[in-house]
């Protein structure tokens, strides 16, 4: 690996993306490119614990049950994704 390949890979950043949602529930079959971005990190292990932890606050919140349950599907599809990912750059 050169030193422009590691330059690259230093510049990528890591989402934790989220499906759109609705009171019907989160759409995890939407293009990557609809999904929100939650937050930003600096690299994949910081992200997976953060999807971790999101799960874990959606499950245990006091949300009324018609917002609890599609908060709690989103987090459950959660996914993160580094930001050069061409899926998140709309068709």
């Amino acid at each position: 690996m050169n030193l422009r390949h590691v330059a690259a890979l230093a510049l990528v950043d890591w989402y934790l993306t989220t499906p759109p949602i609705s009171l019907k529930g989160a759409d995890g079959s939407a293009p990557l490119s609809s999904w929100h971005i939650e937050a930003a990190y600096d690299n994949a292990g910081e992200c997976d614990s953060a999807q971790v932890r999101s799960q874990k606050v959606a499950k245990k919140s006091d949300l009324p049950d018609t917002v609890k349950r599609p908060l709690i599907q989103a987090m459950d599809l959660s996914q993160c994704v580094a930001s050069d990912d061409p899926r998140l750059k709309a068709n």
